[in-house]
């Protein structure tokens, strides 16, 4: 007996459908992956670089490559960058760490100085060759990236207070992240003038040394006039401040801590412009830990 055999014909549509589908389930899937891993695997930035003068941001969502659901689930701890006022205010690398749960991952910042200087100048007298600074045209130089170096833009100005009158040319102004900016200055030369005398009667604090931030601007010792720092040994205003440091120094220190003990004290050199010591600053530190600085009373 003879059997018939058949083949079912197939259905080219219902075989696209199923096809089709599993294109569809396996494209959500994948995107459901992403979402997952973009949203809860902890990654950092890489090359993360902050302009120095910005504000540091404490935002994670700016130091993670995923995306933050619940911002209160991390922890940001920035080590060893340098702010003001949250501001940045220091150039270098610094490390990072972010806390996701139980995850910790490390990154690096970068805090740059792309930034040239704010400057101010201003005319500057002096006498038939006599030597002087480039610093003595500068009046302002505000940046992070200090200190500022000054120099000619072309070396041939530096002759130009050899004869009697009046030369204006351009001085370049330089950070340490080497930004520079160029001002046009002018160089008024006299005879019978002393540009060095008028910075000896200069009293107007520049700088002191050494650097303290906590420094109020009080001199326990101011004097008429400044002196050099390398031949003030020997002078009146060495001997005024050996007289201040040898005596009981409670006399320059505010009476309702009379009864306290001074633990330690410092001298601080106060200079002009110029760089010729005007006064000094002591400061002390009492036996409850505070610390002040002497003045006369």
């Amino acid at each position: 007996m003879d059997q018939d055999f058949y083949f079912e014909e197939s259905n080219p549509k219902k075989a696209k459908l199923i096809i089709v589908g599993i294109i569809v389930i396996i494209s959500a899937l994948c995107v459901l992956l992403l979402f997952v891993r973009s949203r809860y695997t902890l990654g950092v930035r890489k090359n993360l670089v902050f302009e120095a003068g910005d504000k540091l941001s404490d935002k994670v969502q700016d130091y993670v490559t995923n995306k933050v659901v619940d911002e209160g689930d991390y922890t940001l701890l920035l080590e060893g960058v340098s702010t003001e006022d949250g501001v940045l205010n220091k150039v270098g690398e610094f490390p990072f760490k972010v806390r996701y749960k139980n995850i910790t991952k490390k990154g690096k910042l970068k805090v740059v100085d792309t930034t040239p200087p704010e400057v101010e100048v201003a005319d500057l007298t002096v006498g038939v060759d006599e030597e002087f600074e480039l610093d003595y045209f500068v009046t302002k130089c505000s940046d992070y990236s200090m200190p500022c170096k000054v120099s000619y833009e072309h070396d041939s100005d530096d002759e130009k207070n050899k004869k009697e009158g009046s030369y204006t040319y351009n001085i370049i102004i330089e950070d340490n992240a080497q930004n520079k900016v160029k001002k046009e200055v002018k160089l008024i030369v006299k005879k019978n003038y002393s540009y060095k005398d008028t910075l000896i009667k200069d009293l107007k604090v520049d700088h002191v040394f050494p650097e303290l931030s906590d420094w109020n601007g009080e001199l326990v010792l101011k004097f008429d006039k400044g002196y050099d720092p390398n031949d003030i040994d020997g002078t009146d205003a060495y001997a005024a401040l050996m007289e201040v440091t040898g005596g009981d120094l409670h006399n320059y220190l505010d009476p309702m801590y009379m009864n306290n003990l001074i633990t330690e004290s410092q001298i601080i050199e106060a200079y002009n412009r110029g760089g010729y010591v005007i006064g000094y600053a002591i400061r002390v530190k009492l036996d409850n830990g505070l610390y002040f600085y002497l003045r006369k009373y």
